[in-house]
C-alpha cells in the first residue's frame, strides 16, 4: 500500500509537472501569435515627442543659419569696405543705376574727402567691381572684386574720386551699354557724361556725351550740353545732333557732322573772311548760329571725354 500510494502520488505529481509545461508553451505561443497592442496614448508623451521633433527642426534651421552665416563671413573676409564706405557705394549704384545722374553727382561732389579715402586707402588705388543682387530669400547681397582681364557682370566701378562707370563688363572693362559720370565744382556743381554703346573700354556705337550743371547753374552761358550721335573709338564719327540749353530753360539744336571728332564743314555752314569764322544756323532760329573759328575747325573736339582707366592714375 505504501509503496502503491507512492507510486500514485508520483504518478498525479509528474501529470501536474506535464500540464504546467502544455500550460505554458501554450501562453508563450499565443503570445507570440497575438497581433501588437497599442498603448493607451500619453498626452504628455506625445507633448514631449512633438516638442523634440520641433528642437530637432530647429537645432537644424540653427545649424544651417550658422553654416549660412559662416559662409557669409568668408565672403565678407574678401570684401574690402566698413560699413560707411559701404553705404556710399550702395547709395551711388542705386543712383546711377536709376539714371539719376544729378543724384550720383552730387553724392560724388559731396562726399569727395570720404571717395579720396576709400579710393587710396582702403582699395590702394586698384579699381573694384561692386555689384548687388537679390538672393531666393529676398535679401540684397552685395560684392565687390578687384578688375582683371577676366572681369564681367553688370556693376559699378569707381575708377577715381570723381568718376565712375555704371554698365555691362567684360575682359575688365565696359562692353556693352554703360554710362559714365564725371563731377566737379568749378564755379557751380556740375558732371561730365558719357553713356550708350561701349566696345573695349571705348565708346563705340550709338551714344550721347556733354555735361550738365545740376545745382545753383549760372544763367549766363549753357546750363547743359548734349552730342548724340555715332562714335568710333570716343570720337563721333558721322551725322550728330549738338543740343544746349541755357540757364532759362531756352533749348538751341544744331545739326552737324563728324569725322574721327573733327567737324566736317558740309555745305550749311557759311564763312566770314572778315571774322575768319565759320558759322551753323541753328534749327529753332537761323539767327541763332553755332560760330567756330578758323583755327579750331582742324581740332578734335566732339568725343567723349571720359576714358576708362584701371587703375588710379
Amino acid at each position: 500500500m505504501g509503496i502503491e500510494k507512492h507510486g500514485f502520488q508520483g504518478k498525479q505529481w509528474l501529470a501536474a509537472t506535464a500540464a504546467l509545461l502544455i500550460l505554458a508553451v501554450s501562453l508563450g505561443s499565443g503570445r507570440r501569435n497575438r497581433p501588437p497592442v497599442a498603448e493607451p496614448e500619453n498626452p504628455e508623451h506625445a507633448e514631449t515627442t512633438a516638442e523634440t521633433q520641433n528642437m530637432d527642426t530647429q537645432d537644424s534651421r540653427f545649424c544651417d543659419i550658422e553654416i549660412r552665416a559662416a559662409e557669409i563671413r568668408d565672403t565678407d573676409s574678401t570684401f574690402p569696405l566698413n560699413d560707411e564706405e559701404t553705404k556710399m557705394f550702395s547709395d551711388l549704384y542705386a543712383a546711377m543705376a536709376a539714371g539719376r545722374c544729378s543724384q550720383a553727382a552730387g553724392i560724388l561732389n559731396e562726399m569727395e574727402a570720404g571717395w579720396i579715402r576709400v579710393m587710396t586707402e582702403t582699395l590702394e588705388g586698384s579699381v573694384w567691381l561692386y555689384r548687388e543682387y537679390t538672393d531666393e530669400d529676398g535679401e540684397i547681397v552685395k560684392t565687390m572684386e578687384p578688375f582683371s582681364d577676366t572681369t564681367e557682370g553688370t556693376g559699378l566701378a569707381v575708377t577715381r574720386y570723381h568718376t565712375a562707370f555704371f554698365g555691362d563688363f567684360s575682359e575688365g572693362m565696359p562692353n556693352g551699354t554703360c554710362l559714365a559720370l564725371q563731377a566737379m565744382v568749378l564755379d557751380e556743381p556740375r558732371y561730365t557724361f558719357a553713356e550708350g554703346e561701349w566696345i573695349d573700354g571705348k565708346m563705340n556705337g550709338e551714344g550721347k556725351t556733354g555735361y550738365c550743371y545740376y545745382a545753383n547753374a549760372p544763367k549766363s552761358g549753357f546750363v547743359r550740353t548734349e552730342k548724340a550721335g555715332n562714335y568710333c573709338d570716343n570720337l563721333l564719327d558721322g551725322p550728330f545732333v549738338y543740343r544746349t540749353e541755357s540757364g532759362y530753360g531756352e533749348t538751341i539744336t544744331w545739326r552737324m557732322e563728324a569725322e574721327q571728332g573733327k567737324i566736317v564743314l558740309t555745305d550749311r555752314w557759311s564763312y566770314s573772311s572778315y571774322q575768319k569764322e565759320y558759322s551753323l544756323p541753328s534749327e529753332e532760329d537761323p539767327q541763332r548760329s553755332y560760330v567756330l573759328s578758323e583755327e579750331k575747325v582742324a581740332n578734335v573736339m566732339w568725343n567723349n571725354l571720359i576714358h576708362w582707366l584701371r587703375t588710379q592714375e
